[in-house]
């Protein structure tokens, strides 16, 4: 399994409304990819305008195809209406 797990930040006053897009984005992954196993965002207790997103594929090749279709990259809109600055992520192998 690959998995990848993304910090992101919401910019100032953006926090409610970058869960919201978060979850649809979990959403309509969840919904239409394959080889996908999960997609979730979380938010931080201590820092609430901070997400975590738990992402997890069977495949590296699963990852590579993650989000290359319109009804994603849709949602992702509503994403970058919100973020502070690029993702920061950490992929890993499984053990």
């Amino acid at each position: 399994m690959f998995a990848c797990v993304a910090t992101i930040k919401a910019k100032e006053g953006k926090a409610e409304e970058m869960g919201a897009a978060l979850k649809a984005l979990a959403a309509v992954a969840n919904e239409k990819e394959e080889g996908l196993i999960l997609y979730k965002p979380y938010q931080r207790k201590d820092e609430p305008g901070t997400f975590i997103m738990m992402e997890q594929y069977v495949d590296e090749d699963a990852f590579k195809v993650h989000g290359k279709y319109p009804e994603f990259k849709e949602a992702a809109a509503l994403v970058g209406a919100c973020i502070d600055g690029a993702p920061e992520a950490v992929l890993l192998n499984e053990v």
